[in-house]
């Protein structure tokens, strides 16, 4: 007995799909909508990577190495006419994989010879059926409101932002529940984007967001640990420096530049206090350390006078006299005495002992 008609159509159309995934023209055009899609890509596969002129870098998410600059992705129009081409320059994973966008996803996906794993996984991404990539000639899909050519486009920053803030907030759960049990307002969590990640490298971790200038763009991340007993406590995003910035300049500068002042404390919990509170001229250093870099920032947003609000821990007294040391003959200076940790104050701890201080380097101005 013959085949039915449906079964025999069931299996051409099965076979002519399978060579759709070796068609040199369907993976063409597949490599062109991943790269119009690039940043969300990367973001998908749990790749973290930064911008470094034309070209993106990162560890190789490929054998997960620890050279933060070895994976290279190439963004500028090749000689082949390609774009997105790879390079592991520690253990060349891209020989092994294939050093295209497809060769990449491969790769970090672990496919290994299965390259219909692979198509499937890119086509899945795009949400487009391998058929209609095949058929439709007017395809073109930009699946957010970023694009490389458009970040290429844009003025040059001190450091290039790693994805744009929209991302960030569809990425985390915002606010975190961490700083809530820690008595911070889910409304000032909300503001500066504090979340827990739920993938990645970060996951289980309260994440905080550091934005560029233009509060377009996060420079960095930094996730703090959530469980007892952390390998590490705090983990950032690959390449960050956090002593070239400092942290809420993005919403400060104004009101730095009109007050002519500035506060200066160690982390970004001390800034949502002070902010909570309706004081917004702070800035957080990450630490303890104030660097030549984070210097050339304040000398440059037109403060006058800085007011010093380190930690009551010997680390915070040895950092104000550093700072003393180092700023004491640019900025006038001011150390209020507080009792407590500028992240552990109330709102009656500020009113007290910190708006004296403010009203009287105002009246100095």
């Amino acid at each position: 007995m013959g085949m039915s008609k449906y079964l025999w159509e069931n299996r051409l159309m099965k076979k002519q799909n399978k060579d759709l995934y070796f068609d040199q023209e369907v993976l063409r055009k597949i490599q062109e909508l991943l790269f119009q899609n690039l940043n969300d890509m990367l973001l998908a596969l749990n790749i973290e990577f930064r911008y470094s002129g034309k070209m993106i870098v990162g560890n190789c998410p490929v054998h997960e190495g620890d050279n933060s600059t070895a994976w290279n992705l190439y963004i500028e129009e090749l000689e082949n006419g390609l774009k997105g081409n790879w390079i592991c320059r520690s253990q060349h994973c891209e020989k092994e994989c294939k050093d295209n966008l497809l060769g990449l996803i491969r790769g970090v996906k672990q496919f290994g010879k299965n390259w219909f794993k692979t198509v499937d996984w890119a086509t899945e991404f795009l949400g487009i059926p391998i058929e209609q990539i095949k058929n439709d000639d007017s395809i073109v899909v930009i699946k957010k409101d970023w694009s490389v050519d458009a970040y290429l486009d844009r003025e040059p920053q001190k450091q290039e932002g790693i994805f744009p803030r929209s991302l960030i907030r569809q990425r985390l759960k915002i606010p975190c529940n961490y700083y809530i049990d820690r008595g911070y307002s889910k409304s000032i969590l909300d503001k500066y984007d504090v979340g827990l990640s739920s993938n990645g490298r970060f996951k289980g971790r309260a994440v905080v967001p550091i934005y560029n200038d233009e509060y377009t763009h996060a420079i960095g991340l930094t996730g703090r640990a959530t469980w007892q007993d952390p390998k590490n406590k705090w983990i950032h995003t690959s390449g960050f420096r956090a002593n070239h910035c400092l942290y809420n300049f993005w919403f400060a500068k104004e009101d730095i530049y009109k007050s002519k002042q500035v506060i200066l404390v160690e982390g970004p919990g001390d800034v949502w206090k002070l902010e909570e509170n309706g004081i917004h001229n702070s800035v957080a250093m990450f630490g303890t350390e104030l660097s030549e870099e984070q210097m050339v920032i304040l000398e440059r947003s037109g403060a006058l006078n800085i007011i010093v609000m380190t930690d009551n821990d010997k680390a915070g007294i040895l950092s104000a006299q550093k700072i003393k040391e180092k700023c004491g003959r640019i900025f006038r200076l001011y150390f209020p005495k507080i009792k407590t940790d500028v992240g552990d104050m109330n709102t009656d701890d500020i009113t007290k002992d910190i708006e004296p201080i403010l009203n009287k380097a105002v009246s100095v101005i």
